[in-house]
């Protein structure tokens, strides 16, 4: 798993691909079904399928995450925070955009919940979720989030340019 983080840090998916099935399978072959480390790296492989453009696949092993986490710890956690992002953005590859929008929608609620109102990881949702409608053509919809976006990146007083720079762009082609 951590030989397949690395790979996933360097741009590498194939190979990172590689050394989490091998993960899983080792966890699948000494631990249960249920364990949080297998969890883990379904998420982690359901993020590296994502970055090649397989949303089927992320989302099979996104879903996988989901219920082992759901199960052991329940539906209201932290761990579930990536795990719900990744999803919502697998779902919109895959054009189920109801399910996307409650992806994010619960990610937006869990964050709120567990990191707070002004947690800067409420931009990057926000922002998928104006992505989210942007694709369905819903720009004022689209547009409210991307402002939701901007406001958490000035309240969490973020300083990465290129953040701002999304955020401005993003606004910029709903009002086109």
């Amino acid at each position: 798993n951590n030989l397949g983080n690395c790979w996933l840090e360097r741009g590498d998916y194939t190979r990172a691909i590689d050394f989490f099935q091998q993960s899983i399978k080792i966890y699948r072959d000494e631990l249960s079904e249920d364990n949080l480390a297998l969890a883990q790296v379904a998420a982690n492989l359901g993020n590296a399928y994502l970055e090649i453009g397989d949303a089927q696949n992320a989302l099979n092993q996104l879903q996988l995450a989901y219920l082992i986490i759901t199960n052991q710890i329940g539906a209201s956690t932290p761990s579930l925070i990536p795990v719900l992002m990744n999803q919502g953005l697998a779902l919109g590859q895959l054009e189920y955009y109801q399910d996307a929008q409650i992806a994010f929608e619960k990610a937006i609620n869990t964050i709120q919940v567990y990191l707070g109102a002004e947690h800067p990881l409420l931009a990057t949702a926000y922002n998928n979720l104006g992505n989210l409608n942007y694709q369905q053509g819903f720009f004022e919809r689209a547009s409210a989030s991307y402002q939701n976006a901007l406001d958490k990146i000035q309240q969490a007083d973020v300083t990465d340019p290129k953040d701002w720079a999304t955020c401005l762009m993003n606004l910029g082609n709903c009002a086109y």
